[in-house]
């Protein structure tokens, strides 16, 4: 994306690209009186980010999210609060149960959201692909589930946890909605490929002497996995579809 419209203001002038970039948005970081932030560009207008924000500035209270400064929809620009941290890919046993802890104060987050209806999402994208026959079932099974709605990050992936010295923070809140709990707990379980101990050590640690439903947190492991397919897929066909007028 190009950033060029931001050298014209001298706060921006020696802004520079992160290592990581994500798929609907582009991270800079920039100094300005010895401090430094980061500045998003955004690439996907069919995000609200007036909401992003707004969850992110709620997360930043409860101490799980970078302080969000500025945000410039007329730019599909937002700026934050820079933090030093590191990403893992594997997690070692305190790491999870601090992550545990960490998910436990995010869905403690009040937020007056329609909940999220994972079937009907799935079927818009059965509108545009051809899912399998297995991932209808997973949802079907999904929508007799009981649930237990609160608002979930929704994308926690290794890119958007980040361990500070001072905690754990989750950035990138543009997917945030309310959802069943365990949705979160089921991303994050796919995403770090954690075994049958790890999970267990990872609910253990969320609900402490609760009943975990262990049938249900692998329901939406699937489900999550299918998702996550399905929008990838939903991407390139976008690409293509764009394409085809270019010849």
């Amino acid at each position: 994306m190009d950033i060029n419209f931001l050298r014209d203001f001298e706060i921006f002038s020696n802004v520079k690209p992160t290592k990581m970039q994500g798929l609907n948005s582009s991270t800079y970081v920039f100094q300005k009186d010895n401090k430094k932030y980061i500045i998003r560009l955004f690439k996907n207008s069919d995000i609200n980010r007036k909401t992003e924000f707004a969850l992110t500035k709620k997360a930043y209270y409860k101490n799980i999210a970078p302080k969000p400064l500025f945000l410039d929809c007329k730019n599909n620009l937002m700026v934050l609060q820079f933090l030093e941290g590191k990403h893992y890919k594997k997690l070692s046993k305190p790491q999870i149960q601090n992550l545990a802890r960490s998910v436990k104060k995010l869905h403690s987050i009040k937020c007056k959201q329609k909940p999220y209806d994972i079937v009907n999402d799935f079927n818009e994208y059965k509108k545009l692909l051809n899912p399998p026959f297995q991932a209808g079932l997973i949802f079907k099974a999904i929508k007799k589930v009981q649930k237990d709605y609160v608002l979930c990050h929704h994308d926690l992936n290794p890119n958007n946890i980040l361990f500070c010295n001072e905690g754990i923070k989750f950035i990138d809140w543009e997917f945030a909605r309310v959802n069943d709990r365990y949705f979160d707990l089921a991303c994050i379980a796919v995403e770090f490929k954690l075994n049958k101990q790890d999970i267990n050590i990872l609910v253990r640690s969320y609900f402490k002497n609760k009943r975990v439903d262990f049938k249900k947190l692998h329901l939406y492991m699937k489900a999550y996995i299918q998702l996550s397919k399905l929008w990838l897929l939903k991407r390139q066909f976008k690409h293509i579809s764009s394409l085809k007028y270019k010849f």
